[in-house]
C-alpha cells in the first residue's frame, strides 16, 4: 500500500510540473542602456538565476547573485513575435513589484530583455 501512495504522488508530481511547465535559466552577465541620454553600461559580473513560472500566476522571478529578488507579475498572455534582424522571441507585459511596468522579451537563444522607464537591459551568456 505504501509504495502505491508513493507512485501515486510521484505520477501527481510529474503532471502536475507538466501541466506547469515552469523552467529556468541563469546568466552570466548583462548590457544596460538608456534612451535620453544614450548612453551604454556593461558589466560581466552578474550571477542571475531567473524562473519563469508557470502557474496560473505566470509570475517571473529574477534572483541576482543569490540575495537581491525581483519579481514581474504577469498582466498579459505570453505572445510571439519577431524583431527587425529576424529574430523571433515572446514577450510578456508585467508589472514589477515597486509598481513600474515592465515588458520582458525571451529571445530563442535564450537572451533576455527587460524593457522599463526608459531602460534596456540585456541578460546573456558567455
Amino acid at each position: 500500500m505504501k509504495k502505491l501512495l508513493v507512485m501515486l504522488a510521484l505520477v501527481l508530481g510529474v503532471s502536475t510540473n507538466a501541466q506547469t511547465k515552469s523552467y529556468s535559466l541563469k546568466y552570466n552577465t548583462f548590457i544596460k542602456t538608456t534612451k535620453n541620454p544614450k548612453s551604454t553600461f556593461r558589466n560581466e559580473n552578474v550571477n542571475l538565476h531567473v524562473i519563469f513560472s508557470g502557474d496560473e500566476k505566470g509570475d517571473v522571478i529574477l534572483f541576482f547573485n543569490e540575495y537581491k529578488v525581483e519579481r514581474y507579475k504577469k498582466t498579459n498572455q505570453i505572445q510571439e513575435g519577431v524583431n527587425k534582424q529576424g529574430k523571433s522571441f515572446r514577450w510578456i507585459a508585467t508589472i514589477r513589484e515597486d509598481g513600474v511596468p515592465a515588458l520582458l522579451q525571451l529571445f530563442d537563444n535564450n537572451v533576455l530583455r527587460i524593457h522599463y522607464r526608459g531602460y534596456n537591459i540585456e541578460y546573456g551568456l558567455e
